[in-house]
């Protein structure tokens, strides 16, 4: 079963990460690094049906990464209970971002 993310942009990103515990992807779509960080997140997703993966092209959301103060991608962020619980920027493997996850 293939691995699905949502797109997010300003009009939905409140509404998903409240109602969610999710990790959020800031990405560029041109980013190289991205890339290979989305590869690694849907490797993840296919180990842990429960984990929820949404994206966020940056380029395209200005403003909201202005609210978010994301200023580098590839950009992670959890969000648990409709609160931003923990960021990281960069590449990271498989294990290291279900840890960053689990351990929010």
């Amino acid at each position: 079963m293939p691995v699905s993310k949502i797109l997010l942009g300003e009009d939905s990103f409140q509404k998903y990460t409240t109602g969610n515990d999710c990790l959020v992807l800031v990405f560029k779509s041109r980013c190289p690094i991205c890339k290979v960080l989305a590869k690694v997140l849907d490797k993840c997703m296919g180990e842990d049906s429960e984990l929820k993966v949404a994206e966020i092209d940056s380029e395209a959301n200005a403003n909201l990464m202005t609210q978010l103060d994301v200023s580098k991608v590839p950009t992670m962020l959890v969000y648990k209970s409709g609160q931003l619980a923990a960021r990281k920027t960069g590449v990271a493997n498989a294990k290291e971002i279900m840890t960053f996850y689990q351990n929010t």
